[in-house]
């Protein structure tokens, strides 16, 4: 059964505090590539003696139906979400191991690592499959992460880096007395939104109201 969901939340911080969101999410966006790194590694030592591309799929097909795969250490690698949501998870695997003169080729660590951008004081973080963004301004201390309206974006949501790192943070953090934030969810079964708001007062209400406002432009 479909569930079209959605799902804002808006944070207002600190300018110290937000910093510490964006150290989060960066490690939290590492770890990932590391497990993304991993998997494709792992799926490369053991396809790339088999010569045949029907063969290669057919391997990569039963990884994703057995969720993991072995490394060459004997280490067992889960596979990454986003291949095992994909319609033909074997296809994209295989195009990520494949260079642009079509020959199978090992990932490189190179290609998996997430630098910060120095000084920078307004970060912006994706994740396409899911359809989530996340905006963090460090001259504001202000925060907004939206899941798009999608068949069960918030659901599959829940369960990446990006999602998860947030939550973690708001679940943990000990509102200050100029902080605030409200989280915002919808989906097609409701008549209405449901909100839970974080450490929220009326005055500061209006101050996070203001602040979104102003950094949409209005």
């Amino acid at each position: 059964m479909s569930n079209y969901q959605e799902l804002e939340t808006n944070l207002q911080l600190s300018k110290a505090n937000a910093s510490k969101l964006v150290t989060l999410i960066y490690k939290a966006q590492q770890v990932e590539l590391d497990a993304h790194y991993a998997f494709l590694r792992a799926v490369y030592d053991n396809v790339k003696k088999t010569r045949v591309e029907e063969k290669r799929l057919a391997l990569i097909n039963n990884v994703i139906s057995a969720g993991h795969v072995l490394s060459k250490d004997g280490v067992c690698v889960s596979i990454i979400p986003e291949y095992d949501r994909c319609m033909d998870g074997a296809a994209m695997v295989l195009a990520d191991l494949t260079d642009e003169e079509g020959k199978l080729t090992a990932p490189k660590k190179s290609d998996y690592r997430f630098l910060r951008t120095a000084n920078a004081k307004e970060f912006h973080f994706s994740h396409d499959s899911s359809e989530q963004t996340l905006s963090i301004n460090l001259n504001t201390g202000y925060v907004e992460y939206e899941i798009s309206n999608n068949n069960r974006n918030v659901d599959d949501a829940k369960k990446t880096w990006m999602y998860q790192a947030l939550y973690v943070f708001i679940r943990s953090h000990k509102f200050g007395r100029s902080e605030s934030g409200v989280e915002r969810y919808k989906d097609e079964y409701m008549n209405d939104s449901s909100y839970e708001r974080f450490h929220l007062k009326e005055k500061q209400r209006r101050r996070l109201a203001k602040a979104a406002l102003k950094i949409r432009g209005y």
